[in-house]
């Protein structure tokens, strides 16, 4: 773990240990609370995927849920900054707790390319049912994206673009779809 003295999240729970002393944490009759190294040594043993998807699991029980569904969105980035000597920065696609914006869970993914079957991995870990709608961006309005969802157990919500020129096409036909047209 790079920096992990100084990284904000051990930070943190080293404090929090440290203001809930020994009741907060678990270690009463142990002697005094873990600090912050305690914690940072902890963490650099921990695989970091599998302590993802822990806590992607844990994640998805405080979703917010709104009028019986929980939304989620997912999105991919580059991450900024995080170019190395000879090598390209990260690309991770994320499943976000739409109203909280909490990363419920995230895959790196080699290059843009490969971003539409990394979403459809990072969907295979969650359950869906019980009302789950899945937001994506145009470049994941895809059949086999849909199909992931809905075999999950989740509904979508797919943006529509000139990607999809026949799909866009029959939107636009369907009935009720107000059109502007301007006089000539």
């Amino acid at each position: 773990m790079h920096g992990a003295g100084r990284c904000p999240l051990v930070r943190a729970i080293g404090e929090w240990a440290v203001e809930h002393g020994q009741a907060g944490t678990g270690c009463a009759g142990r002697g005094r609370a873990p600090d912050e190294s305690t914690f940072r040594r902890v963490f650099a043993r921990l695989d970091a995927d599998t302590f993802a998807r822990v806590i992607g699991a844990w994640l998805w029980t405080v979703t917010a849920v709104l009028e019986g569904r929980r939304v989620i969105a997912i999105d991919g980035e580059t991450v900024r900054g995080a170019r190395g000597r000879g090598r390209d920065a990260p690309h991770l696609v994320a499943a976000l707790d739409q109203r909280s914006g909490t990363v419920l869970g995230q895959v790196a993914v080699a290059a843009k390319s490969n971003e539409i079957p990394a979403v459809r991995t990072l969907l295979a870990n969650f359950d869906l049912t019980g009302g789950v709608v899945v937001t994506v961006d145009a470049m994941h309005t895809q059949h086999d994206t849909a199909q992931a969802i809905l075999h999950a157990g989740g509904d979508y919500v797919f943006t529509v673009k000139n990607n999809q020129p026949r799909l866009r096409k029959a939107c636009k036909d369907l009935p009720g779809r107000r059109s502007r047209r301007t006089a000539s």
